[in-house]
């Protein structure tokens, strides 16, 4: 027994040591900021200053750059555009009936809406998107569905929209009985058709069909050519990555 203690005996001699060391170091360092107390409060201020603007960078630069995206495979889905610039809706439609290489091809436009009447509405942006858009892109709902491929037709039926899980919230209080209830955009009524999964967060407040720009605006603007501005593609998982350029079409 006095054999193991004197084992543990060197052990715990430099621990106690070590301890001692870091105390008077600690109450050294104290004493010298309690008599320069201008000093001190400089330190203190170019700390937390520095530590504030790092944390904040860090999280934009994780927000915009490593945080993948909300969607099911974001890794496979990449912007496609032509010599820098988006589609026509009519073009989109061409390439993604000939884009028999890719898993999925969905367009979207950012908009801006009024909610209510045209004049005195309350303006918010909003997404043209093709019908496929929450398929391709693998977005879950939480209430209802996405859009139906007739629905993004000009003269479809009915005029639907999907809105954003927070849209819902800040709204309409999360109501769980939204589905096929009536919204007025530019003095028109839409039917709610789905809530997106809180999880997807890639556009604002709600998705309209691309077709019904032509019903939004049809003097105002031209025909449904231009309601398309961007095409993500999902690229198939056998493909190479990053992507080479690739000719889409067979």
């Amino acid at each position: 027994m006095g054999q193991a203690n004197q084992e543990l005996l060197p052990g715990t001699v430099w621990i106690w040591t070590w301890l001692q060391s870091v105390w008077q170091d600690a109450s050294y360092a104290a004493r010298n900021l309690r008599r320069q107390p201008g000093f001190t409060l400089v330190a203190l201020l170019t700390l937390g200053t520095a530590i504030g603007l790092n944390t904040s960078l860090f999280t934009v630069f994780h927000l915009a750059a490593l945080r993948a995206w909300s969607v099911k495979d974001p890794y496979r889905a990449i912007r496609v555009t032509r010599n820098g610039n988006g589609f026509s809706l009519a073009e989109y439609r061409d390439l993604a009936a000939n884009a028999t290489k890719l898993t999925g091809l969905a367009a979207k436009r950012d908009f801006q809406i009024h909610l209510g009447n045209e004049s005195s509405g309350e303006a918010i942006p909003c997404t043209l998107v093709s019908a496929n858009y929450f398929r391709v892109l693998g977005v879950e709902m939480e209430l209802g569905r996405g859009f139906l491929a007739d629905e993004d037709q000009p003269g479809a039926a009915q005029a639907v929209t999907v809105l954003r899980n927070t849209f819902w919230l800040e709204h309409f209080g999360g109501d769980p009985q939204i589905i096929d209830k009536q919204i007025r955009i530019e003095g028109q009524q839409f039917t709610i058709v789905g809530v997106a999964s809180r999880t997807f967060t890639l556009d604002r407040n709600l998705w309209l069909p691309a077709a019904a720009i032509r019903l939004l605006h049809p003097r105002r603007l031209r025909p449904p050519q231009s309601a398309a501005s961007t095409c993500w593609a999902v690229w198939p998982p056998e493909f190479r990555w990053p992507p080479r350029k690739r000719n889409l079409r067979n």
